[in-house]
């Protein structure tokens, strides 16, 4: 199989696969950091059983309806990353508070992302932001939001 013989969606098609990866690989860093930590330390925690407050975990998707077709890229990370939110709320959380998953569409429009983001940080428990899923809509909210 030759170069030529590739679709010509393949490149669409591979990016897209990459963002959802890489999604989900954000998701899974971030867990191994808050859980690579000595055995005492997290029976400590356990046996706080997730009592305080929640932090908060801010979870940026982009949906389309420019195509007649769902990818089902948003709903594998919202299933993914409630499967991983519960699994690590069962063992007592996050220094003994639960995280709370909250999720923003920015449907592909800079200015809902920029809204998406700036409701993130007015959250005073916001733990974490994941998934900025365009280069032009990440530079649009750095550009607004930066020095926040």
């Amino acid at each position: 199989m030759s170069f030529r013989d590739l679709p010509a969606d393949f490149g669409r098609r591979t990016r897209r696969r990459f963002r959802a990866r890489s999604v989900a690989l954000v998701l899974l860093s971030l867990v191994a950091c808050l859980f690579g930590r000595p055995q005492h330390a997290i029976a400590i925690e356990e046996a706080a059983a997730a009592q305080g407050p929640p932090f908060k975990i801010h979870v940026f998707v982009s949906s389309r309806s420019d195509v007649c077709y769902n990818t089902g890229d948003v709903a594998a990370i919202k299933h993914l990353s409630q499967i991983e939110r519960n699994r690590i709320n069962l063992r007592g959380g996050v220094s003994g508070r639960p995280i709370e998953l909250i999720f923003h569409d920015d449907a592909r429009d800079p200015q809902k992302a920029i809204a998406n983001v700036r409701a993130a940080l007015a959250e005073p428990k916001t733990l974490a932001m994941i998934g900025l899923t365009s280069a032009n809509r990440g530079k649009a909210v750095f550009e607004t939001l930066g020095s926040d």
